[in-house]
Parts: structure tokens; C-alpha cells; sequence
């Protein structure tokens, strides 16, 4: 369910993201946008996030020991999220100007001045992303992913809407005014879920313990997500003295490097979080451990071949999503290479989101925090010292040695922590994962110089969407034949159980819709 709506949204998003580059570019207009739309998540997301973040295991314990009180609970985090909301959207009105200025200080003055106007456009997301992230964790802890899974397909068919009509006609600022109502359109999903859930009037929310611990553990979170911000906005303050564009290419990199990641992170994560915090609630560090474990291997299984395929096609992969309109073949490829050396870390990605809300779940909100900042520091070092010789990607390098670093950290405290989490079974499945990946890996290879070279030899214009989407299409269908046939002859268990629930699946909607049938006939 959770992949079904992820990958809906995805693709939504990067119909979104092709439409902006359609229209804007890698130009000036869309780097003012994207430090306009750094303003508000500098100021109140780290805010948004760590209390979010920290609601699912006190909201999960309180549930198991006194409903009302878990209902008393979420309507006084949603008025303390309201009100942190409405103080930031003030701040984002008065401090626009010189927050642009430090998020850019080498932007031309007309490329400041959009970006300082676009920004007040924005003055009231802080208040939607804190109602719209704590709504995400209600529903979550009640095991309801459908409508969180849904809000993102809302969100984005609302700012393409924007992009296209709003974008004409207003300019980059229209696209700034389709972000706010995309934002709340995400209530149109979420609200049905959270009807059925119940939550009391609030009172003050600093009177009650819960929301007090809540905040006491989300401390950590803020002063580490703080001082998290420092290597994005070291990241584009570098990037605004690089050639025009830079920062834009940089972020499309971001953007189809997070389309794989955040699809694992999404079905994974998402779900094994709140089932991590009820088996801490019950004491039962066993099944943190078991579930850890399952999440771990599904994750190598699930992202290395996508690692290699990314490394292999990131030029066509790019020239795909995004090479149309106003972004060119330079744009093209400036992105595509940032992009190769993001890819490198995607495993490390999503085993460190997955061991963070493990961190969570045990209400262990420090060291990941510590970690975040050691990251933090490693990052804008290697930022300082990459961008001069290898310009924005160099800033895509120093991201992925940081995924690298966090990860490993991560996961030694918390092998410390709860025990064995099953390392024989983990190698075994990166040792075949990457067996596999690698052969799928020098299969893709050949097919795409034999492809490019076919198609040249007959004139077929390979410049066409049409024509590359058919060709990468049959690439990637004929990869993932080949990493499965190889993972089931070396006989890997979650291959294996995945065969098993798809026939079982294929058994109950074959059941479901004759049942629908016998029902019409009558």
C-alpha cells in the first residue's frame, strides 16, 4: 500500500520537477526558488520534525496504558505544532531579506531580490507542515498508512497545476504560491484517517507530562537538526559562487537520487517504526532485533541492484526526467553528474533511516543526534575542500562520504546496544546481492552501448523522450530479470517468501473478484 502511494507520488513528483525544468530551467529563477523554499524548513522544520519524530513511542506507550490520555495527548501536540507553526510563519515575513542573504550571499542582486520576494509567499507553510507531519504520525501509530501514503499524490498534482498555470503567469513566485496550497491539499488524504482517531480539545500544552517528554527527548533532535542545517546552507552558499545553475543541477541530482531511497525508506521505514515502538513499549528487544534484521536485508537486497543501474545509466537517466524545454544537454549534463556520485551511498541511506527510528523507538534520541553532528562537520569539511576541484559535485561527493561515515557510526552503538542483529545473515545476503548486482550490472552495460549504437546505425532520433523511455524501460525490466533469476538460484529466503505472497496475493484478489462477479450475476 505504502509503496503504491509512494510511487504514485514519486512519479507525480518528478512530473513536477520535469515541469519545472520545462519551464524555469537550471536558471536563476529556479535557484531563488529553491533558497526561498530552504527559509521556512530552516526555521521550523527541524522543529516539525524531531516532535513528530518523537510523538510515535510516547503516543504508542500512553495508548497501551490509558486512551484518554493518549487522545488528551495528540489534540495538545497539535495546538503546541499550531502555534510553533504560526511564530515561525511571522519569523519568515520579518527575516526574509537577511536569511536569503546568508542562505545565498553571492547571488546577483536580482536573483536576491526574487528569491527575498518569493519567500513571503511561504510565511504560512510552517503552520501546514507541522499540523500535516504530527497528522503523519497519528495515523502511522495507529498502523493507517493509506491516507499518509496518499498525501503526497495530492500535494503534487496541486503544484503542477501551479507550475503550469500560476508558474506562467506570476513567474517563479506563482510556483512559491503553488507550494502553500499543495501543502494543504495534503489535508485531503490525511483528514478522512484522522477523523477516526480520537483526539480532545487541547488545553495547555506545556501543563501536560507527555507533551513535556515528548519535547525533552525531541531537545536533542533540535539542537542536533540545528546544527544539522549548517551543511546544506554551507552547500548552497557555495553553490550560489559557482556558474549559474549549479545549485539547481545539484538539486534535480538530489531529487532522482531520492526517488529510489525514499521509496525503500517510505515502504520500510514507515512501517517498521511504529512496530519498533510497540515492541520496545512491551519490553520485547527481541522483536526490535528480528524486525531490524528483515528491514536490514530487504534493504541490500532492494538497493544495491538499484546502486548499480544508477552508477551505469545516470547520464540517460537524467536526459530522461529532465532534458526538455528550457533545461539543455548541459544542464543534463551537470546534473547527471552529480548524480553518479550521490548514488554511491543510497544503501547507506536507507539503513541509516532505519537504525535512527530503531534509536527512536528505544527513546534513545542522543547519540543519533551526535552522530547527525559529527556528520554535520565532516560534510561541510569535505564540501570546503571538494568544491574547488570538482565545483557542485563535488558537493554531491561530500554528501555521500557522509552517508557513509553516519551509517557506519550508527550501526556499531547500536550492535552495542541491543545485541546480535543477525550480521552472519546480513553478509550472506550482501555477498549474494552483490554477486548478482554485479552481473545484472555488466549486462546493463553492454545492452546500453549495444542499444545507443543500434539506434545511431538506423537514424532512430535517440533524442526522442518516447524512444528513451522505451529504451531504458526494456534496460531496466531486463536488469531486474536478470538480479532475480540469479537470486533465486542462489536460493535467497526473501526471494523465495516473495514468490509466496505474490501467489498468495494473486490468490485472494483472484477470490475478491470472483466474488464481485457472483454478486453482479445475482
Amino acid at each position: 500500500m505504502i509503496v503504491a502511494g509512494s510511487v504514485g507520488s514519486k512519479i507525480l513528483g518528478f512530473i513536477r520537477e520535469s515541469c519545472l525544468a520545462a519551464v524555469f530551467g537550471a536558471s536563476a529563477a529556479t535557484d531563488a526558488y529553491l533558497v526561498a523554499s530552504t527559509v521556512p524548513n530552516l526555521i521550523v522544520g527541524v522543529v516539525v520534525g524531531a516532535l513528530a519524530t518523537t510523538f510515535i513511542p510516547i503516543y504508542t506507550r500512553q495508548r497501551q496504558q490509558d486512551e484518554a490520555g493518549a487522545a488528551r495527548l495528540a489534540g495538545d501536540m497539535f495546538l503546541m505544532l499550531a502555534l510553533v507553526g504560526v511564530a515561525a510563519g511571522a519569523a519568515v515575513m520579518v527575516w526574509a531579506r537577511p536569511l536569503c542573504r546568508f542562505l545565498a550571499p553571492d547571488f546577483p542582486p536580482a536573483t536576491f531580490e526574487l528569491a527575498a520576494r518569493t519567500t513571503l509567499y511561504l510565511a504560512p507553510l510552517p503552520v501546514l507542515l507541522g499540523v500535516n507531519a504530527l497528522a503523519t504520525s497519528l495515523l502511522q501509530s495507529h498502523y493507517r498508512f493509506a491516507s499518509p501514503a496518499l498525501a503526497g499524490i495530492c500535494q503534487n498534482v496541486a503544484l503542477i497545476a501551479a507550475i503550469l498555470t500560476l508558474g506562467r503567469w506570476l513567474g517563479i513566485t506563482g510556483v512559491a504560491a503553488g507550494l502553500v496550497l499543495g501543502t494543504a491539499a495534503q489535508w485531503v488524504a490525511l483528514a478522512p484517517g484522522v477523523r477516526g482517531i480520537p483526539v480532545r480539545a487541547p488545553g495547555l500544552p506545556w501543563r501536560n507530562r507527555e507533551v513535556v517528554r515528548a519535547l525533552s527527548l525531541a531537545l536533542p533532535l533540535l539542537a542536533g537538526g540545528m546544527v544539522g542545517q549548517v551543511a546544506p546552507v554551507v552547500q548552497r552558499v557555495l553553490a550560489s559562487g559557482l556558474p549559474e545553475g549549479s545549485l539547481s543541477a545539484l538539486n534535480y541530482a538530489t531529487l532522482l537520487n531520492g526517488l529510489p531511497t525514499g521509496l525503500t525508506v517510505a515502504a520500510l521505514g514507515t512501517v517498521l517504526y511504529p512496530a519498533f515502538s510497540t515492541h520496545t513499549a512491551r519490553g520485547d528487544l527481541d522483536g526490535v532485533r528480528a524486525l531490524l534484521a528483515r528491514g536490514i536485508n530487504l534493504s541490500v537486497l532492494v538497493m544495491l541492484p538499484v546502486t548499480v543501474g544508477s552508477l551505469i545509466l545516470s547520464t540517460p537517466l537524467v536526459r530522461l526526467a529532465f532534458e526538455r524545454g528550457a533545461f539543455d544537454a548541459w544542464d543534463t549534463t551537470a546534473t547527471s553528474t552529480a548524480f553518479w556520485f550521490l548514488a554511491w551511498s543510497m544503501v547507506a541511506v536507507v539503513c541509516s533511516d532505519l537504525w535512527r527510528r530503531a534509536f527512536y523507538a528505544l527513546e534513545d534520541t542522543t547519540y543519533p543526534t551526535l552522530v547527525g553532528v559529527l556528520g554535520m562537520a565532516v560534510s561541510v569539511l569535505l564540501s570546503f575542500v571538494l568544491v574547488r576541484p570538482l565545483a557542485h559535485a563535488g558537493l554531491a561527493a561530500a554528501v555521500t562520504v557522509t552517508n557513509l561515515v553516519t551509517a557506519a557510526l550508527l550501526l556499531v552503538r547500536l550492535r552495542r546496544r541491543l545485541g546480535h542483529l543477525g550480521a552472519r545473515q546480513m553478509l550472506d545476503r550482501v555477498a549474494k546481492a552483490g554477486l548478482a548486482s554485479l552481473v545484472m550490472g555488466a549486462v546493463v552495460w553492454g545492452a546500453d552501448r549495444l542499444s545507443s549504437g543500434w539506434l545511431a546505425a538506423r537514424g532512430v532520433p535517440t533524442g526522442s523522450a518516447l524512444v528513451e523511455a522505451a529504451r531504458l524501460g526494456l534496460l531496466v525490466a531486463g536488469g531486474a530479470l536478470v538480479y532475480l533469476a540469479i537470486l533465486w538460484l542462489l536460493a535467497v529466503p526473501e526471494m523465495r517468501q516473495a514468490v509466496g505472497l505474490g501467489r498468495r496475493s494473486a490468490a485472494a484478489a483472484w477470490r475478491r473478484t470472483r466474488a464481485i462477479l457472483h454478486r453482479a450475476r445475482a
